[in-house]
């Protein structure tokens, strides 16, 4: 059976809906399932429900929904108009809480005999995704007693697992404990190689608290040609304008967003996030219409537009940020766009991977 990066990588690389759904029939026909067991590949087949509603056929969209257990991707579906009638036929098969205890108790399970720790970090983010962070945190700290952290390779994965910690420690609010977490991951080889990773999320984590300046330098090193990947790169611009605009440094900021243009054209992610940190919500409107108009991405764009739970702990800047996309949220071009394609709704969480912005 191929694994999960292969079919992907196909996949990626059919641009017509026939044949991806082609691939997708000879892959559940053969009982496809990932060659790593931790791997979820609930979106693959979210996407493959929806492209079966796109030509009128809701019996195997139905059959197909049911292999969809993450929580976040069957969010994005139930978000979707085109799935608006076999919502109304089966509630339950979009129930977000059922679906992450579910998935969570699968983890817990696979975590038993899995042999590595690829399991242990998911576990953390779908604790993550039920909002119960203090139980994240525990997780964390009873894997990190092991003298060995590995992933499915072999590779030491101790920095990933510090790294979901921390990512715990923020969503509690627990900033500066977050921080210091996340620098000492940072220290650590990324599989056997220079950590790109967690030097990443330690700049945003700066970032998102307002310590410009040593987000700056955090990333500086990384500034160099040709270090870390494209899409590392992207990222690296991205934090460069948003800790320029936090320091006020506007012609700066301005003249580093020209210069990362075509660092930031393939990544959407950062692509947006820049343009909030730049105080344009007009591109960041219209970013997100563009997104809403991909039948196979609208689902994140919708979940990204739904607004988050109002108690949420927020850093200093991000919460700045989380302003300015309220401002995107309530767009009318932005609100006709969703319309148009589903609907948004009040999140019941944000931790784990959602949203990606404010």
């Amino acid at each position: 059976m191929p694994n999960i990066e292969g079919v992907y990588v196909f996949y990626d690389r059919l641009g017509r809906d026939d044949d991806q759904r082609r691939l997708f029939k000879i892959l559940d026909d053969a009982g496809w399932t990932p060659v790593e067991t931790a791997d979820d590949v609930s979106e693959f087949w979210g996407d493959y429900s929806a492209l079966l509603l796109d030509i009128g056929d809701k019996t195997n969209a139905a059959r197909q929904l049911k292999k969809v257990t993450a929580a976040n991707i069957l969010f994005g579906l139930r978000l979707d108009k085109r799935f608006d009638e076999l919502r109304a036929t089966n509630p339950a098969a979009f129930d977000i809480q059922r679906a992450a205890v579910a998935d969570l108790q699968r983890l817990i399970e696979l975590y038993k005999t899995a042999g590595n720790d690829d399991p242990a970090y998911e576990i953390i983010d779908a604790l993550r995704a039920l909002g119960r962070y203090d139980a994240a945190v525990t997780v964390a700290d009873e894997v990190l007693k092991q003298d060995r952290i590995v992933d499915g390779h072999g590779k030491d994965y101790r920095n990933w697992i510090e790294d979901r910690r921390a990512y715990a420690l923020f969503d509690l609010g627990r900033f500066d404990e977050a921080i210091a977490g996340e620098r000492k991951a940072a220290t650590r080889q990324e599989r056997g190689h220079a950590n790109v990773s967690q030097v990443l999320n330690l700049a945003q984590m700066l970032l998102d608290v307002g310590r410009f300046r040593e987000a700056l330098a955090i990333l500086k090193p990384m500034e160099r040609p040709n270090v870390g990947s494209p899409t590392g790169r992207a990222f690296v611009a991205q934090i460069r304008v948003c800790a320029l605009n936090g320091l006020g440094r506007i012609k700066e900021q301005r003249e580093a967003m020209a210069s990362a243009s075509g660092q930031l054209a393939e990544n959407r992610a950062a692509r947006l996030h820049t343009l909030l940190c730049a105080d344009d919500e007009s591109g960041a409107a219209k970013e997100m219409i563009a997104w809403l108009d991909e039948p196979r991405n609208r689902g994140r764009a919708l979940l990204e537009l739904s607004k988050p739970v109002a108690d949420r702990p927020l850093g200093a800047y991000r919460a700045v940020l989380s302003r300015r996309f309220d401002e995107v949220r309530n767009d009318p071009a932005v609100v006709a766009a969703v319309a148009k394609v589903g609907h948004t709704e009040t999140l019941t969480t944000v931790g784990a991977d959602w949203p990606y912005y404010p």
